[in-house]
């Protein structure tokens, strides 16, 4: 590594690469201006292709690993967020499992840090997106919801202060948001 000599160079993308990680296992991911992400392995001293992620509509532009190495977060210009997750009996292959949507503008940077989801985009906002609760939207439909006034101190009812929502849904969540009301019959 001395000289500063190139040990290695892979062809798979027909566009410019915009993003690389590389798993601690060894995994690299590549996302490219082509709105494909490759995955590749070492074998044999040399890099080869495991398999193509397709899922943006355009070019990918960021990408983030969790801490394991099982969730891949994708971001292009389409404005989404494609959440990638490891199969349970395939090493290689991941499934985009959810789109996270806010962004205004191409997404441009991704970090997860400790839990939490950092998003950089185009239309100049930062979103955070909380592990295990990674948006404000289910990722399959919703298929029941309700809501209850929160008690107050002394267990009755507060109509005029925190309402709890809780939806159901398909992928298998229950949410809770709490949202605060502010009464204009005063």
């Amino acid at each position: 590594m001395s000289d500063f000599s190139c040990l290695e160079s892979v062809l798979g993308h027909v566009d410019a690469i915009n993003a690389v990680v590389v798993s601690q296992n060894g995994i690299v991911y590549t996302a490219s201006a082509d709105g494909e992400i490759k995955v590749w392995r070492r074998e044999k001293n040399k890099h080869s292709l495991v398999t193509t992620l397709r899922k943006h509509k355009s070019s990918v532009n960021a990408m983030s690993l969790n801490n394991d190495g099982t969730i891949l977060f994708s971001g292009g210009c389409d404005e989404k967020i494609v959440v990638w997750e490891k199969e349970e009996h395939c090493v290689d292959y991941m499934l985009a499992t959810c789109l996270l949507k806010g962004h205004n503008g191409a997404i441009l940077c991704l970090n997860y840090f400790d839990g939490v989801l950092i998003s950089g985009s185009s239309d100049r906002s930062v979103r955070i997106w909380e592990k295990n609760s990674t948006t404000n939207r289910h990722c399959k439909p919703v298929k029941s919801v309700t809501a209850a006034w929160d008690e107050d101190e002394n267990g009755n009812n507060n109509n005029d202060g925190i309402l709890s929502v809780f939806s159901g849904s398909l992928d298998g969540e229950i949410r809770v948001w709490h949202v605060n009301i502010v009464s204009t019959s005063r």
